[in-house]
């Protein structure tokens, strides 16, 4: 499940990507080069902000500088260490499809392991609540059918038996004391 639930990240994180790639493209374009584009750093950090399983975006020029990056992210979707995220690169290509660098999307694996222990916990929670709800259903049965009649059974014998003969409440004294000293907890 992890590695299909990190795949569906890696995937997230493609789409961000090319999002964002197609708004750096439109750009590119009309005639920018990626270092004439200003403030793009701002979108980058905003589109973190929105999505808690992204750590960093960063767009790097074809030479490998770093020219814009989203802003640190502390708490949940921080990277731990660098080099663990889970990076997905989108190339970037100007108005004659000549490569001229790369946008990377990176995810961090502690938040899909988060998301998936939350799912475990809501998942045991709701199997306890079903258990305790089956064992009142199952109590509820075997008092309507099995203990409500025996009793009802048990008070109709009950009042027969003080006028029953003598005989019959030996009986049921010798049978009494047996069950009692074979079961000494029974009185």
């Amino acid at each position: 499940a992890y590695g299909r639930y990190r795949d569906s990240l890696t995937v997230r994180a493609r789409t961000v990507g090319e999002g964002l790639a197609r708004n750096l493209d439109n750009m590119l374009s009309k005639g920018f080069s990626l270092s004439e584009i200003e403030g793009f750093d701002a979108k980058l950090t905003e589109t973190v902000a929105d999505d808690s399983a992204l750590a960093s975006v960063e767009v790097k020029d074809i030479d490998g500088r770093t020219l814009f990056r989203s802003s640190p992210k502390e708490g949940p979707g921080a990277p731990l260490e660098v080099g663990k995220e889970l990076i997905v690169t989108v190339e970037l290509k100007d108005a004659e499809d000549t490569l001229v660098g790369t946008l990377s999307v990176a995810v961090d694996p502690a938040v899909p392991r988060q998301e998936l222990y939350d799912l475990l916990r809501w998942a045991v929670g709701a199997s306890v609540g079903s258990f305790a709800l089956f064992l009142a259903v199952v109590f509820f049965v075997v008092m309507r059918w099995l203990v409500t009649p025996i009793a009802a059974i048990c008070c109709a014998v009950s009042p027969a038996l003080p006028r029953a003969s003598r005989m019959t409440s030996l009986v049921f004294a010798q049978i009494s004391r047996e069950l009692c000293s074979t079961h000494p907890g029974c009185g």
